[in-house]
């Protein structure tokens, strides 16, 4: 059941923002995990086949298993697909820029991460700052911790919770729903039931 939701997590971010390609004859695979260095950096080219380390025009895949990946500086890549049972985390030091991240594992940030799209059918723990422009959509558990900040509320079916000792402050309801063309497909698919109006959150750091 897990990878049919994996499968329709990817077609939706694809209808969204294309976080795959459609292969061609003449395709280059795109850069996918083996964890052949037995390190666990996302930094040394040997844990990617073939040492295809993931460049801004790549989507990177981890496939699913039980690896643990580590990202500790900063990345530019086209999408992030994390699978089943995989670990991932983006720490303090790590800048993760891309269009769409899909995670199906367990994925920690305490960096930061911008992306038009971030699609979740794990765990997510946030502690640092995610900045999304187009769409949030949860059907797995979410937990923005007391020094995260996220800037939108998601759609689907997932859990999403905050620090209750760091409460969300201010904040405002978006007038203009940009993703209503997309409804009836999500809607469709089962990922997403409806989609309303975005609630963007602000929330207050800690000193």
């Amino acid at each position: 059941m897990r990878t049919v939701q994996f499968a329709v997590l990817l077609v939706a971010l694809f209808l969204i923002g294309s976080v795959v390609s459609i292969p061609t004859a003449h395709a280059v695979p795109p850069p996918t995990w083996n964890g052949a260095a037995h390190d666990g950096k996302w930094e040394t080219p040997s844990n990617w086949v073939a040492g295809h380390l993931p460049g801004p025009l790549d989507t990177a895949v981890i496939l699913p298993g039980a690896f643990v990946v580590t990202i500790s500086t900063a990345q530019s890549i086209a999408g992030l697909i994390v699978g089943p049972g995989d670990t991932v985390t983006c720490e303090s030091t790590c800048t993760l820029t891309l269009t769409n991240l899909a995670n199906s594992g367990t994925f920690t940030n305490f960096g930061t991460i911008t992306s038009k799209g971030l699609g979740n059918l794990g765990t997510f723990t946030n502690f640092g700052t995610i900045t999304l422009s187009v769409v949030f959509v949860n059907s797995g558990t979410f937990t923005n911790r007391c020094h995260g900040t996220v800037n939108m509320t998601p759609t689907g079916p997932g859990t999403f919770t905050t620090d209750p000792t760091c409460p969300a402050v201010g904040g405002a309801v978006a007038t203009v729903n940009a993703f209503s063309i997309l409804a009836p497909w999500l809607a469709v698919i089962g990922l997403v039931g409806c989609m309303g109006a975005v609630v963007v959150v602000a929330k207050k750091r800690e000193s």
